[in-house]
C-alpha cells in the first residue's frame, strides 16, 4: 500500500522533463554522487512515524533505508505498523530493488517487475523522491 506511494507510474509530464534533462546517467561521476545509505526522515515534511488511515486501517511508515550502488542498483526497504480497525498491530519490512539513472538532476528509480518507476532529486545530504503531492526525504 504505501510502497505504491512510492512507486508510482512516471506521469507524461514528468517523462516530458527527463527528455529534455536528457535523460540517462551522464557518467559515473554523476551517479556516484547518488551512491550511499540513506534513512528516511520524512514523508511530506512529517518526521517519522508518518501515519496515514487506508480503509480504516491505520497505516505508520516507522523507518525507511535507500541504498544506492555505484553500478545503478538499488535497495528499498520499508518498515510498517499496521493496525486494522479492531485488531492488532503488525509490524512488516518490506524490500524492493531496481535500477536508478541520473541526468541533470533528475533521477529515476526504476522498480524489478511491474512495481512502476519514481522520479527523485539530489537535496542537501540526501534524495528527495516526489510523487504527485507526496515527498520522502532520505538523509545520509
Amino acid at each position: 500500500m504505501m510502497r505504491s506511494i512510492i512507486r508510482a507510474a512516471v506521469s507524461a509530464g514528468a517523462l516530458v522533463v527527463l527528455s529534455a534533462c536528457g535523460g540517462g546517467d551522464a557518467g559515473t561521476g554523476v551517479r556516484a554522487s547518488v551512491t550511499g545509505t540513506y534513512q528516511l526522515s520524512t514523508v511530506n515534511g512529517q518526521s517519522l512515524p508518518f501515519t496515514e488511515s487506508s480503509s480504516g486501517a491505520v497505516v505508520k511508515i516507522t523507518a525507511g533505508q535507500l541504498v544506492a550502488q555505484s553500478d545503478g542498483t538499488f535497495s528499498e526497504t520499508l518498515t510498517r505498523a499496521t493496525t486494522p480497525p479492531g485488531g492488532a498491530t503488525t509490524t512488516q519490512s518490506t524490500t524492493s530493488s531496481g535500477t536508478f539513472t541520473v541526468g541533470n538532476q533528475v533521477i529515476v528509480f526504476t522498480y524489478g517487475g511491474s512495481a512502476g518507476t519514481a522520479l527523485g532529486s539530489l537535496i542537501s545530504n540526501g534524495i528527495s523522491i516526489q510523487n504527485g503531492a507526496n515527498a520522502f526525504e532520505y538523509k545520509k
